[in-house]
């Protein structure tokens, strides 16, 4: 369940009537950031626990020799560390893919209230602080559980 949170929280929260991606909601801040921290964090968190269980399941397999198998160790001396350079570098590429949308959006469409995709530098900012509250509370979660 913790793995899909992000998905289910992204589509529910996007509801046209509700969008917490722009509009009215979209402004409102808390601690600098906006409703779209609750699914950025949400992912922060859901791939940080999805890559420290990972690590950890394969580890434990006897058969885990080979290549793979000393990835797999080595990674998870520190899954902190592991977890964090694959959060961001997919935080990275769905960034840019959001900037690239909104150009190809802007180019068509040449007006900012009749595109889908919203950007910007200062929303990409609050995008990456989200992800990383994510990733610490996934970290401290599984210090605490162990």
């Amino acid at each position: 369940v913790v793995y899909v949170i992000p998905l289910a929280a992204g589509y529910l929260l996007s509801h046209p009537k509700y969008n917490i991606f722009k509009g009215e909601i979209s402004e409102m801040r808390v601690a600098g950031l906006g409703p779209d921290a609750i699914p950025h964090s949400a992912t922060g968190f859901a791939l940080t626990a999805l890559v420290c269980d990972t690590l950890d399941t394969a580890c434990q397999v006897e058969s885990a020799s080979g290549s793979l198998g000393k990835l797999a160790r080595l990674c998870n001396r520190n899954p902190a560390l592991t977890s964090f350079g694959i959060l961001a570098a997919l935080t990275f590429f769905w960034e840019w893919g959001e900037y690239r949308v909104h150009k190809h959006e802007m180019a068509q469409r040449g007006d900012i209230t009749k595109i889908n995709m919203m950007w910007s530098a200062e929303d990409t900012a609050r995008d990456v602080v989200a992800n990383l509250l994510g990733w610490v509370l996934a970290l401290l979660f599984r210090a605490r559980s162990k």
